[in-house]
């Protein structure tokens, strides 16, 4: 079964792995909207529509939920029914723990848990109704990260925010009769 025609949403960074996600799914014929929480966002989108490719940016943070549920709407009122969510947002605190500020693990925290449940509950209830959709969950466990100056997933294994939330959504959706 292809995508094409279907509407899917990606959210973060549109400049590696979401940007390539969009770009492959709308060259295979999806009608994709990227998200970030940066304005550049709208950018990329605009570049990539000029190469032929139907793609709409929306400015917006996962973590916030109105934002969250204002994203998933314009994507649905802008592009059609949302088929397909890939929760690509993720943030990375860097260097050392004993360093690392409390905010900046508080918003690694929000992004990459939070993101995931507030993104994946806003496309649930749209596609519960129509018994039909997808969502993808992107996460890295950062094996080996020292190098790179990534200390803090080291310290913590099997400590996947995405996972938990993942399985609880996939597990609702396949019980509601979404196929």
């Amino acid at each position: 079964m292809g995508l094409a025609g279907r509407v899917a949403l990606v959210t973060g960074d549109g400049r590696r792995i979401g940007r390539g996600v969009a770009e492959e799914r709308a060259r295979r014929g999806t009608l994709v909207a990227v998200n970030d929480v940066r304005d550049d966002i709208v950018g990329v989108a605009s570049g990539l529509r000029h190469r032929g490719l139907h793609v709409l940016g929306v400015v917006g943070s996962v973590s916030w939920k109105p934002d969250v549920e204002a994203m998933v709407e314009r994507v649905e009122t802008d592009l059609g029914p949302l088929w397909l969510l890939v929760n690509n947002a993720g943030v990375i605190p860097t260097g050392p723990t004993v360093h690392m500020r409390e905010e900046d693990w508080d918003l690694a925290r929000a992004v990459d848990a939070k993101g995931v449940f507030l993104c994946s509950q806003a496309a649930i209830r749209r596609m519960m109704p129509r018994h039909a959709g997808r969502i993808v969950s992107i996460s890295s466990t950062a094996d080996g990260a020292d190098a790179c100056g990534v200390s803090i997933f080291d310290e913590m294994p099997g400590d996947d925010p995405i996972e938990p939330t993942a399985v609880m959504a996939v597990s609702q959706m396949a019980g509601a009769g979404t196929p």
